[in-house]
């Protein structure tokens, strides 16, 4: 009888590794390929905007002249420092390392799905489609911070016990937490769905005592960045100084008088700019204004987009309507864009469509699955503050890439879904 259990471990073990490890193979190989024939040329004038930030910051911790930068936290720039550290200052064989981390995204799905779902062919399935998921093989290509944050996030969601654990589990899943939120502040919004997850998951005093251990480890890693900032500014930061201008960049005269219009980034891409998007001159400020510090200018924007806002409020819920619509690729379809709408609004429409039909199948499952369908709400939510950009969603890709291959797996198959165990 030991010996069938052994058995059954090791096979069990090595169906693991070799899952795992196919996945994460496929992913290297798909991403390396856009890389190299669909990218283009990588060079420093080709980086867009925020890619180009985050070089430049990257730069300045490898050369030892980093002064603090309280605009955004310094997480992805020390990430991408120790990048360049290891290419040798090579921009091309930085974006190479920073695809062999991003795709971790597929492994990791795979011990998430199973760990939900407890099969291991819908987990494999599920793995295999992230590491070809086109919004996540473009990103890994880039210097987004979208390029390594959906292995956080997964591995978050791994680390966070669903049953009762050792509390060093519960302070390693608040860490992972916190090291997401430095690379990027919109994770300071998975607060309150985090308590959802431990409530729905377990009892209210269990969630209470374990949801206080996972925020402290959280809090106490963010602490020397939050600390720094705040005594150069001379007032308190959590994390960065840009809120004022992610709310006010979505929402703005400007934006909604605007017709939608085609853009070119730096390397030749084709995107699409209108409402529902985010634009950097929102209008609030004056040109004299905009030499304010940071804290003043916070202030002004904050206090003029609430006016705006609260005077125009139609024209604000067309906005936040309009960052749902792109967000979750229902807009827009322009004939210029043929390539994002076949590989970008048809697959995340699917997706949605299959997932509401995997929720309604095992409804009775609702909070065994939490983890699945409240991580869409939050992107949402992300959305609505800031712009419904398909880089803010990816964490909400991996959840319904789930939901979807339990549904069709369903239909074809017999095979258990152990969703209720533990």
């Amino acid at each position: 009888m030991i010996l069938k259990v052994k058995q059954a471990v090791e096979e069990q073990i090595g169906q693991t590794i070799l899952f795992t490890f196919t996945s994460y193979l496929i992913a290297c190989v798909v991403s390396l390929f856009f890389l190299f024939y669909a990218m283009g040329q990588t060079t420093i004038d080709n980086l867009d905007a925020d890619e180009s930030f985050y070089y430049q910051q990257a730069v300045q911790l490898v050369e030892g002249k980093y002064e603090i930068n309280d605009y955004r936290p310094i997480g992805f720039p020390l990430i991408l420092a120790s990048v360049l550290m290891i290419s040798g200052g090579q921009l091309f064989k930085a974006k190479v390392i920073l695809i062999m981390i991003s795709s971790l995204r597929s492994p990791l799905l795979y011990l998430f799905a199973q760990e939900i779902t407890g099969n291991r062919i819908v987990s494999f399935i599920s793995s295999l489609i992230s590491a070809i998921w086109p919004p996540l093989v473009y990103l890994s290509t880039t210097l987004y911070t979208e390029s390594i944050t959906p292995v956080f996030f997964l591995a978050f969601m791994i680390a966070l016990p669903r049953k009762p654990s050792v509390w060093l589990r519960w302070a390693l899943a608040g860490m992972i937490l916190g090291m997401m939120i430095l690379i990027h502040p919109m994770y300071c919004f998975f607060f309150p769905f985090l308590f959802l997850i431990q409530l729905l998951e377990g009892t209210l005093g269990w969630s209470l005592r374990n949801f206080l251990i996972v925020i402290s480890s959280c809090l106490l890693l963010i602490l020397p960045w939050s600390y720094s900032i705040s005594k150069h500014e001379g007032q308190f930061l959590f994390v960065s100084m840009n809120s004022a201008d992610a709310l006010a960049g979505g929402l703005n005269e400007k934006l909604y008088s605007n017709n939608e219009y085609i853009s070119f980034a730096p390397n030749g891409r084709k995107t699409s700019t209108g409402p529902g998007m985010w634009i950097t001159d929102n209008g609030y400020l004056l040109p004299s204004e905009e030499q304010l510090s940071l804290k003043e200018r916070n202030k002004l924007i904050y206090e003029r987009t609430w006016e705006w806002i609260t005077t125009n409020p139609y024209k604000a819920l067309y906005l936040e309507g309009m960052k749902l619509l792109r967000l979750w690729g229902f807009y827009p379809y322009l004939p210029a864009l043929k390539v994002r709408f076949i590989f970008g609004n048809i697959p995340i429409l699917i997706l949605l469509f299959l997932s509401v039909l995997a929720l309604w199948k095992w409804r009775q499952y609702y909070r065994e699955l939490c983890r699945l369908w409240l991580v869409p709400i939050f992107v949402s939510v992300v959305a609505l503050y800031a712009i419904g950009s398909w880089r803010y969603r990816l964490p909400a890709d991996l959840t319904l890439i789930i939901l979807s291959t339990m549904y069709v797996y369903s239909c074809f198959s017999s095979g258990s879904l152990h969703i209720g165990k533990k």
